[in-house]
């Protein structure tokens, strides 16, 4: 497909699927065979999954898109999100904290579509907001 049409899926994949809870728009974005990496279930189901739970970790999250780079066949959107640590993230139970950190999602796409998703997140970012202490214990 075209540059163009990468970008467009991982614009309404951040602002509206994440940012505006528009889970309908999924089956306009990603293949019924596609792989979310952070999640068993396998296909659009999977990826309807992990934005639910993301909205029930954050659930007043808002977010900014920082840049997205896109070629025919992959795309990178760089985003922060800013929201209420409600439910367990990366192993720590909520802390009702307001967190912000920096998340990256890379897609690949096949006929302009979203069949492989992978994400890096700011882990520390958001330990060091949670509290965590990052020096081991002696």
């Amino acid at each position: 497909m075209s540059q163009q049409r990468s970008a467009e899926v991982m614009r309404t994949y951040l602002e509206e699927v994440v940012g505006k809870r528009r889970y309908e728009l999924i089956p306009q974005l990603a293949a019924e065979d596609m792989i979310d990496h952070s999640q068993p279930v396998r296909g659009r189901q999977g990826l309807v999954n992990h934005v639910q739970n993301f909205h029930r970790t954050f659930p007043d999250v808002t977010i900014e898109v920082k840049r997205i780079i896109a070629s025919d066949d992959e795309v990178v959107g760089q985003w922060r999100l800013k929201g209420t640590h409600s439910q367990e993230l990366f192993g720590v139970p909520a802390t009702g904290k307001t967190l912000e950190f920096d998340v990256v999602s890379i897609f690949k796409l096949r006929d302009g579509m979203l069949v492989d998703y992978s994400l890096v997140a700011g882990a520390l970012e958001a330990a060091i907001q949670m509290g965590i202490p990052l020096v081991p214990k002696k």
